[in-house]
């Protein structure tokens, strides 16, 4: 393993305690920062979970008690059991089966109820035929030629426009009439690379269960781990065009980002051949014990039949026919399913904000000021002065994070303070005429107010914004003294009722909060 300065263990946990923390506890557990619907995951009242044995969690923990879970190798470790666990929803459904392709995926979800919130899917491996080149590339003996065909194969279904593509368009568009309009959405699991490039890691091993197979070199480690960024890309692409048509409703979901991150693939330098080793605590995927005692799981490769019968077995990976104990190697151990399940959490929070405010949810607000009472104003001669001059106030803060390194970008918010013509607002600027950074807790409800003095110069002259902590504030500019108000701008168009609406400017959120106008 890469050099760190704690333990693969106590690395591992600490990750794994993250996503937990941030993502993967039942809301009861959860103080919410702010009085808005970020960690509140009430909306998915009907989740389903479709796909194949990426989603169906083949050999983690034990094999789910309906009768079914035999035939699609679906365990009680599978990562859309640890989003049931956070989201709660009242109804759930959990259909995935081991060795499906995407046409095979489309009649799961031609049985699901209708009405969903939300359905997470893993499809697109199996199309591209990544089981063939595991069988001709690691797990059978054959020649060099053997392996690079069933990679080149891979590569041009992935590229054929009238294969993958179109087959994940059709999985899209047989989902799609089963979401609840609008709020439904869909979590796209993605497929992680499996292997570290450093060039000494499993150096002239051989991971069959026969000899004669194809080493497990850098060249072949590179190829296969192109190949899974190929279809990653291309899935990510399909949805693009997809949600061109409507509301954006498909979000992929790059576990695979967090597996590098925590050094989680095969073949990190210095890791043992038994997977059980203390080296490799921190791998996210199952595979086999090729330790110089090595074995399948505690059992001699010899139980599974003479070497005819074990190359027979091998060339045949219907679910079932092949044990789990072989069918499970490349798939993602239990570190690896809670990490597509904290990533798939991650893009759920933020398709959760993003969609239409729901009539029983509070408007998100930063600072809970009372609205202005209305007032019968009197009749003049001649109308006021004409406003003309605004200083906005946001706050800039980040949804969720997307790796550790966020972390302290994610417990500060940004208040912002943009000079502006009357009426345009802060919108997405960044030229400020103040910017302050303020830590905060996102473990207690607490309301953030832009507090204290701030000296700054607005249109030419010297201003004092001055607020209390409990109210919008006051703007001094020379002898001019301005009431500050809750910002009108940006209201979300689809809430009569709505305040004030959040909006993206990059990768941060942006609130509109204050205004001061003269």
């Amino acid at each position: 393993m890469r050099h760190t300065s704690h333990s693969p263990v106590l690395w591992a946990s600490g990750l794994y305690l993250f996503f937990s923390v941030a993502y993967a506890l039942p809301q009861q557990h959860v103080s919410k920062p702010f009085p808005d619907p970020w960690w509140d995951f009430t909306m998915i009242k009907n989740y389903a979970a479709i796909g194949d044995s990426f989603a169906a969690g083949i050999g983690v923990g034990d094999l789910r008690p309906e009768a079914s879970a035999k035939d699609c190798s679906r365990y009680t470790g599978a990562y859309p059991l640890k989003i049931q666990e956070a989201v709660q929803a009242k109804d759930f459904q959990f259909t995935a089966c081991s060795g499906d392709v995407s046409k095979e995926i489309k009649e799961q979800a031609k049985k699901l109820k209708r009405g969903l919130n939300l359905v997470t899917v893993s499809a697109g491996g199996n199309d591209a035929g990544f089981s063939e080149v595991l069988k001709r590339c690691i797990f059978l003996p054959g020649s060099a030629e053997g392996c690079d065909k069933a990679l080149q194969d891979a590569d041009d279904t992935i590229s054929d426009p009238d294969k993958l593509e179109k087959s994940v368009t059709e999985l899209i568009d047989t989902i799609h009439p089963l979401l609840r309009k609008p709020q439904g959405f869909i979590a796209w699991n993605l497929y992680a690379p499996f292997f570290d490039e450093a060039p000494e890691g499993c150096k002239g091993q051989q991971w069959c269960f026969l000899s004669g197979c194809q080493k497990v070199d850098l060249p072949l480690r590179k190829r296969m781990n192109e190949l899974v960024t190929k279809i990653n890309k291309k899935l990510v692409d399909t949805f693009d065009k997809w949600n061109k048509k409507d509301l954006e409703q498909v979000y992929p979901v790059n576990w695979g980002y967090y597996v590098k991150l925590l050094d989680g693939g095969f073949c990190e330098p210095d890791s043992d051949g038994d997977p059980k080793d203390p080296s490799n605590a921190k791998m996210a995927f199952l595979r086999p014990n090729i330790s110089p005692h090595g074995d399948v799981d505690g059992r001699d490769v010899s139980s599974l039949g003479n070497a005819t019968e074990q190359a027979e077995l091998m060339a045949r990976d219907t679910a079932g026919i092949v044990p789990d104990d072989v069918l499970k190697f490349f798939h993602p151990n239990d570190l690896g399913t809670s990490i597509q399940a904290s990533a798939a959490l991650g893009v759920i929070i933020s398709a959760i904000h993003k969609r239409t405010i729901r009539p029983d949810t509070p408007t998100p607000k930063m600072c809970a000021i009372p609205a202005e009472p209305k007032h019968d104003e009197p009749d003049h001669d001649d109308d006021p002065p004409k406003k003309t001059k605004t200083l906005a106030i946001a706050a800039d803060f980040m949804t969720a994070p997307k790796s550790l390194d966020d972390m302290k970008d994610y417990n500060q918010l940004h208040w912002m303070y943009v000079q502006a013509d009357y009426g345009k607002g802060a919108q997405c600027r960044t030229d400020t005429v103040y910017d302050e950074w303020r830590e905060i807790d996102r473990t207690k409800a607490v309301t953030y107010y832009p507090s204290g003095i701030k000296k700054m110069k607005l249109f030419g002259k010297d201003c004092e914004y001055r607020n209390n902590g409990k109210t919008a504030g006051r703007l001094f500019c020379g002898d001019q003294q301005i009431e500050c108000l809750n910002d009108p701008a940006d209201k979300d168009p689809s809430d009569v009722d709505a305040e004030k609406g959040n909006y993206k400017c990059g990768d941060t959120t942006r609130q509109p909060v204050f205004i001061c106008s003269w």
